[in-house]
């Protein structure tokens, strides 16, 4: 029996590269009711923060080296292998295109499972579905396949299934495709401006969520803007104080710093810092931003007693 169920995959990262992307989704329009597709090259990593694949190259055989038809796609063995022996990138699986029912199908399965058993060595097997329902509407469905390390021979289910959310799909362009380092991606610093609007509810929108680099090349700062009231000598005062969360340039890997600064920004303090990969995930973005407000209203009436009150005061 093969595993048709399918696992959550909160800690699988697929980064596309723009070009190859593009490659895949314009020969699906080409081929207008079959399917058709192509493999997929890039590199795996490991990280803390879960598993990252980045899919960087792809190759589509010639009309003459596959099958296309409405409901089958096949590459000729001899093609592949030839590709196989003159990549040096990892080979990482196969994408192909879905007339709009979905994916994948029991025969995508079955594929994968004797690719399991001709290749011991492998353990991982990426697929990405370009499920097309017209030329220019689409969806897209990746699924990771991992062998179970622990089987045993009297056990079918030799892998499991995890779908990808689209939220940990990622792109890249060659100019800034680097192979060690992943930092945060532009998808990922809309989706925590928009967060923190809600959790500070009315108190500034996502305008005025600033973004800009650091004194460290590459390592990227949103600042926002905080109001903090005190009672100091039996009078209310108000001081417009900045926060800034500062990224740092590996990505999802060192410290993310939280530091609170004058307007000007020509003094700042740090208060509190944390592991980068806590933002790395999308589901826990919210709950870490929720925290850190919790913790701001906390910490900041401490901090703020003299002597640092009138240092700030004056560097309004």
């Amino acid at each position: 029996m093969l595993p048709l169920f399918q696992n959550p995959a909160e800690t699988i990262f697929i980064h596309f590269n723009n070009r190859m992307f593009n490659e895949m989704i314009e020969d699906a329009a080409k081929w207008p009711g079959k399917e058709t597709g192509g493999m997929m090259f890039g590199k795996i990593k490991q990280k803390e923060s879960g598993l990252e694949i980045r899919i960087e190259k792809t190759y589509i055989p010639p009309e003459e080296e596959c099958i296309r038809n409405n409901a089958y796609f096949e590459i000729n063995p001899e093609y592949a292998r030839l590709i196989l022996d003159s990549e040096k990138l990892l080979y990482l699986g196969n994408w192909h295109k879905h007339l709009g029912y979905g994916g994948p199908s029991h025969g995508d399965h079955r594929q994968v499972e004797e690719f399991f058993t001709i290749n011991p060595h492998k353990n991982i097997v990426v697929s990405v579905i370009v499920d097309s329902f017209s030329e220019d509407d689409h969806e897209l469905i990746v699924e990771v396949y991992r062998r179970n390390e622990n089987i045993r021979e009297e056990v079918e289910n030799s892998f499991q299934i995890f779908r990808v959310p689209e939220g940990n799909l990622f792109y890249f362009s060659d100019d800034n495709n680097i192979s060690e380092e992943v930092r945060i991606t532009k998808e990922q610093i809309s989706v925590i401006k928009q967060e923190l609007v809600k959790v500070y509810d009315s108190d500034f929108t996502i305008e005025d969520v600033l973004q800009f680099t650091g004194s460290i090349s590459d390592e990227l700062i949103l600042s926002f803007p905080f109001h903090f009231n005190m009672e100091l000598e039996g009078n209310r005062k108000t001081l417009d104080l900045i926060i800034l969360i500062s990224f740092p340039p590996n990505f999802p890997e060192g410290q993310i710093y939280i530091d609170i600064s004058s307007q000007d920004l020509s003094k700042k303090f740090t208060i509190e810092k944390h592991p980068a990969n806590v933002l790395y995930e999308y589901e826990l973005i919210q709950p870490f931003l929720q925290l850190l407000k919790a913790t701001l209203e906390e910490k900041i009436p401490q901090l703020m007693k003299e002597p640092l009150w009138k240092v700030m005061c004056e560097l309004k």
